[in-house]
C-alpha cells in the first residue's frame, strides 16, 4: 500500500500527530491492532508514513478467549498483515471470562484490564517508545455519552485522553466514516466483529439507539460534542496545573495516609479543594465515592462541626489542629 493511496488519511493522520506531538521522529511505535477498520487503518497509514517520520513499528494483538473460533481468526488476520509488511509481532491470549467472574468484573472492564496489562509489558519487553491504539472520533462520543450516563466527576465529560504516558491515539480526530470509505476505496480487508451489534452492551446501545435518536435533533451533534470535550479538555489541564501547585503547599505524605496544612487549603477555592481531595483519595487502598469526598470537605470547613469520619476498609479521616488526616488504621 502506498502513501499515495492513502494520501488523505495520511495528512488527516500526519496532522494529527503533528499538531499533538504524538510521535518523535525515529521513535519506535508498537500498534495495537485487533483487525477491526480502524487499528488496521491506523496500522497502515503510520506504516505510509514509516519513512517521513523514521519510524519503527510493530504489531501487538491481544486474543481475549472470548469469541472463540472468531477470536482465533482475527488473530491469525492480524498475524498475516503483520508478515505481509515485515513487522515484529506480538500476540497474548487471555481468558477475560474467567478473570472477570475471578474479579467480580463486568467482560468488558476485564478483557481492557487484561489488554493493558499485555500492553505494559510488551511496552517494557520491546522498550518502545509509544503504542498506539485505534480509538477514533465516534469512539470519543460513545465514550463522552456513556460516562454522562454512568455519571462521571466533570472531569471525565472530557472524554479520553489523545495521549496519555506512551499511549497515544493518532485517529482519536478522524471519524470512521472516512476510514470505511478510504479502506472500501482501496480494498483494504478486515474483520467484522459481530459483539460489536450486541445490545447487551451499553456502548453499542448508545451506538445504534440513542446516537441516532441526538443526531435527529442535531446532525453536527458529535463534532459539537468533540469542541465541547476539547475545551473541557484544555480547561481540565489549567485546573489540574492548579492543583499540582496546592498539593505542592499544602499536603504531606504519611507512611500510612496522607495530611493537609488546613490553613493553606481552606484559603483555596472549591474547585481545586473538591479536585485535590479527589486526588488525593485516588491514592488509597479503597474505591472512594461522591460521598466520601463531600464528607471530607465537611471535615475540612473551617469551624465545621464534623471532626473525624469513617472511611472503608480500615480508613478514616479526621482534624487534629490544623491539619486533616487521611489515614489507614487498623484500631
Amino acid at each position: 500500500m502506498s502513501t499515495q493511496t492513502l494520501s488523505h488519511l495520511v495528512r488527516r493522520l500526519l496532522k494529527t500527530i503533528e499538531k499533538h506531538k504524538l510521535i518523535s521522529q525515529g521513535e519506535y511505535i508498537l500498534v495495537a491492532v485487533s483487525g477491526g477498520p480502524d487499528s488496521v487503518a491506523l496500522l497502515h497509514g503510520l506504516y505510509a508514513l514509516r519513512e517521513k517520520l523514521s519510524l519503527r513499528l510493530g504489531v501487538v494483538h491481544f486474543e481475549h478467549g472470548i469469541r472463540g473460533k472468531t477470536s482465533l481468526r482475527d488473530a491469525a488476520f492480524v498475524k498475516k498483515l503483520a508478515t505481509s509488511l515485515d513487522l515484529p509481532f506480538f500476540m497474548e491470549h487471555g481468558k477475560a471470562k474467567e478473570y472477570a467472574e475471578e474479579k467480580r468484573l463486568s467482560l468488558e472492564m476485564a478483557a481492557r484490564q487484561l489488554r493493558y496489562a499485555f500492553f505494559e509489558r510488551v511496552l517494557k519487553q520491546t522498550q518502545a517508545d509509544k503504542l498506539a491504539l485505534g480509538h477514533t472520533a465516534d469512539d470519543q462520543v460513545e465514550e463522552i455519552l456513556r460516562r454522562l450516563l454512568r455519571g462521571t466527576a466533570w472531569i471525565g465529560l472530557g472524554g479520553m485522553e489523545i495521549k496519555r504516558g506512551p499511549y497515544i491515539r493518532p485517529l482519536l480526530e478522524i471519524f470512521k466514516e472516512e476510514i470505511l470509505k478510504t479502506l472500501h476505496q482501496e480494498g483494504i480487508s478486515y474483520m467484522v466483529d459481530e459483539t460489536n451489534l450486541e445490545k447487551s452492551f451499553l456502548r453499542n446501545r448508545i451506538r445504534h439507539e440513542l446516537l441516532p435518536i441526538l443526531l435527529k435533533f442535531n446532525p453536527r451533534f458529535k463534532k459539537t460534542l468533540l469542541e465541547m470535550a476539547a475545551i473541557w479538555q484544555e480547561e481540565n489541564a489549567w485546573i489540574e496545573k492548579e492543583v499540582d501547585k496546592t498539593e505542592a503547599e499544602c499536603v504531606v505524605f504519611l507512611e500510612k495516609g496522607i495530611c493537609l496544612d488546613l490553613e493553606s487549603f481552606s484559603k483555596k477555592d472549591l474547585v481545586i479543594k473538591r479536585r485535590l481531595l479527589a486526588r488525593l483519595l485516588h491514592k488509597t487502598a479503597f474505591k472512594a465515592t461522591r460521598r466520601h469526598l463531600d464528607m471530607l470537605l465537611k471535615v475540612a470547613y473551617p469551624g465545621g462541626p464534623l471532626k473525624v469520619i469513617s472511611l472503608p476498609a480500615g480508613w478514616k479521616g479526621y482534624k487534629k489542629g490544623k491539619w486533616l488526616y487521611i489515614h489507614f488504621s487498623t484500631a
